[in-house]
């Protein structure tokens, strides 16, 4: 009788262990706007932005919303300090990109087209007025997309190489 109380005082115990404290986390998650917000953005003027080109097909896009775009540091400091926008480059809808209106192709959307994107992901960061900053197209790790955002907010491009500001920088 005494072993059975014990395994179930043992059983009761392994359960309790298991039940979250209190009400389950809220997964934060960026907070991605539309191509056709730009102008209106733009308007703000108090961040910069952060233009994702995608496609549905590219692997290491999905790496990118599953892995970077994961990362607490990477949401939080994009949620703070830029307009995230995706911009899938075969869409099939009518896009007003910077006063002008793009139309989906076969394959391929004229804005990717405009834009000049040959490789998919491709982002491309505007300052507040909407002048385009940089445009890199490759997958990046969170440390390394942590970097350019920083390197971008701050502000660093206009005196500073990215290859030193790099080096430079401490996690």
């Amino acid at each position: 009788m005494n072993r059975i109380v014990w395994l179930l005082l043992f059983f009761v115990g392994m359960l309790m262990a298991f039940i979250p404290d209190g009400p389950p986390l809220q997964k934060e998650e960026i907070t991605w706007y539309s191509i056709n917000d730009l102008d209106s953005l733009k308007a703000i003027k108090d961040k910069k932005i952060l233009l994702d080109i995608y496609s549905n097909t590219c692997a290491a896009c999905r790496k990118m919303d599953g892995y970077t775009f994961k990362d607490r540091r990477i949401v939080k400091y994009i949620n703070e300090h830029y307009y995230p926008i995706k911009f899938n480059g075969e869409s099939k809808d009518t896009l007003i990109f910077k006063g002008e209106t793009y139309f989906p192709g076969k394959r391929t959307h004229q804005l990717t087209l405009a834009l000049n994107i040959q490789a998919y992901p491709t982002f491309m960061f505007f300052d507040k007025e909407g002048n385009v900053i940089t445009k890199e197209a490759k997958f990046f790790s969170p440390n390394e997309m942590e970097v350019v955002l920083h390197y971008i907010e701050g502000d660093h491009f206009k005196n500073t190489s990215y290859l030193t500001y790099k080096n430079s920088y401490e996690y």
